[in-house]
């Protein structure tokens, strides 16, 4: 995943079932999400989501996107 202005990229690492995704943040390090319902498609922890959009992830920080696949 890239950053808005494409100067950046993330990474995201799910565990087996899905159920909480690790996502590695420039600047910030770590931070570990746990998925939103049994069969949700977004992860919440920390004031950070991640969800399933039609082209991959996106990652947002207080509702607003910071990075998104392309």
């Amino acid at each position: 995943m890239v950053s808005k202005d494409g100067t950046q990229q993330t990474a995201l690492i799910f565990n087996q079932n899905k159920s909480k995704v690790e996502a590695f943040i420039p600047g910030n390090g770590s931070v570990i999400l746990k998925r939103v319902g049994k069969k949700g498609k977004s992860w919440k922890n920390d004031g950070y989501t991640v969800t399933k959009t039609k082209k991959g992830y996106s990652l947002k920080k207080s509702k607003e996107v910071i990075f998104s696949s392309k």
